[in-house]
């Protein structure tokens, strides 16, 4: 279970297929770090216990025994109240795992974000630059088609 699976050249990336190109950098949120993987190993294990639990539970009631039936209702109950509890723990460890990456990737994220709005902008200035004309008219059609599309809702809700 320690392994990871190869992904292949005619695997697509994450995100992507065959024919659309892989998702942007920005918008990936993988993140195969090993406190996760020990995260999701743990509640993984946890639940297998809790399965196992259930199961020599309806064992044991279904078996004979010396025991009455409420003995054995109390018995399975509270083999079943810590196994829970010890899931909640678990599920609990690794949703702070998972927060302190993503909590950590933040600044990263926000730097591409940056990155992305000042390319934007310059290639928007460019644009501006070297065909006004085209800018203007793309512009105007934009605001056009804006105002448009504002009426019609206004006329929908309005009536």
């Amino acid at each position: 279970m320690d392994e990871t699976l190869p992904q292949g050249p005619e695997e697509p990336e994450f995100g992507a297929t065959r024919s659309s190109p892989p998702l942007p950098e920005l918008i990936k949120v993988v993140d195969h770090s090993p406190a996760l993987e020990r995260g999701a190993r743990k509640a993984g294990r946890a639940l297998g216990r809790l399965v196992a639990a259930v199961r020599e539970s309806q064992e044991k009631l279904r078996g004979g025994g010396g025991e009455s039936a409420s003995e054995k209702i109390r018995l399975v109950t509270g083999q079943g109240t810590a196994r829970v509890e010890e899931i909640r723990q678990t599920a609990s460890s690794w949703a702070q795992a998972w927060r302190r990456v993503a909590l950590g990737r933040v600044p990263e994220l926000q730097d591409r974000a940056q990155v992305w709005w000042n390319r934007t902008q310059e290639r928007a200035r460019t644009a501006a630059r070297e065909k006004p004309v085209q800018v203007a008219l793309a512009a105007g059609g934009a605001g056009f088609l804006l105002g448009v599309a504002l009426r019609f809702r206004r006329a929908r809700h309005a009536g």
